[in-house]
């Protein structure tokens, strides 16, 4: 199993796709996925899907035929959980306070205690003291919260983006703002 993605979420962390269909035909008509491969939930990539997310760094080799071994690109839908999940990359960086731009060095310990209480759990900043939702902090990239995410198989971290057309139509068809790292 892959292990390398980038990840695509929805901003407000409590948001679920409601009309998946309705966005699976959107991104087949930017020509972001296409066919089904081995679940209903995985797509391969579409004719346009190099054009939907910007390559970083000198040549970046990018397998987009599929293979016995999976290590191609392709794009999963995935399971939706009933409560809001941190999602995060192997190599997360300390998140910042949006205020003072403070960096929360003990994310882990934080993640864990927001775990035991998700609802009613707020982080105040050292250095301002201020309060804000975990959500709220900037995890450059590295982290977010979502119920649901849409995954981008074997992309290497900081090795892709999506553009803004992508984004956009995330945005458009389900009414909310999106992210990635």
């Amino acid at each position: 199993m892959p292990t390398h993605k980038l990840t695509l979420y929805p901003k407000n962390p409590e948001f679920i796709i409601e009309q998946k269909d309705t966005l699976i035909t959107s991104l087949k008509e930017i020509g972001f996925i296409e066919k089904h491969w081995q679940t209903p939930s995985q797509f391969l990539v579409g004719d346009k899907f190099l054009s939907l997310i910007t390559f970083l760094g000198c040549s970046p080799y990018i397998e987009i035929t599929p293979n016995d071994n999976h290590n191609f690109c392709y794009v999963e839908f995935a399971p939706r959980h009933d409560t809001v999940q941190f999602l995060h990359a192997p190599y997360t960086k300390a998140p910042r306070c949006r205020h003072c731009k403070y960096q929360e060095k003990q994310w882990q310990t934080i993640i864990e205690q927001w775990q035991q209480s998700k609802t009613d759990f707020v982080w105040t900043c050292p250095q301002c003291y201020k309060e804000s939702q975990l959500h709220e902090l900037n995890w450059r990239h590295c982290a977010g919260f979502a119920k649901e995410a849409i995954y981008i198989w074997n992309i290497f971290e900081g090795e892709a983006v999506p553009n803004d057309l992508l984004l956009e139509t995330l945005e458009n068809v389900t009414h909310v703002k999106w992210d990635y790292f």
